[in-house]
């Protein structure tokens, strides 16, 4: 299964309960919630805003993995043995489910 297309941005703090939302842009005025931090519940991370961003950056991330990944391999196949594109490649793995 895909993941929510990005971009993905965070709203500011809900004023009541601190959470934030990782949401899609909007389409057509709406917007798709990707995840929602605790915000400053008794057991949240303290965190909170730091996290936000890491989910928020994570398909702009992957996309850079990828093409990053793609560039390294059409320059020279010798990169498939190196210890850093194997990481690469179980990364991707990991985002896609496939790990």
């Amino acid at each position: 299964m895909k993941h929510t297309k990005g971009p993905w941005h965070i709203t500011e703090p809900n004023a009541i309960n601190g959470k934030r939302f990782i949401c899609t842009e909007p389409a057509d005025g709406v917007f798709y919630t990707v995840a929602i931090t605790m915000g400053d519940a008794a057991w949240s991370h303290i965190n909170d805003a730091a996290n936000a961003r890491l989910i928020a950056a994570a398909p702009d991330l992957l996309d850079a993995l990828r093409w990053t990944l793609e560039s390294l391999i059409d320059d020279y196949e010798g990169w498939n043995d190196m210890p850093v594109v194997k990481a690469a490649r179980a990364a991707i793995a990991k985002a896609e489910g496939a790990a």
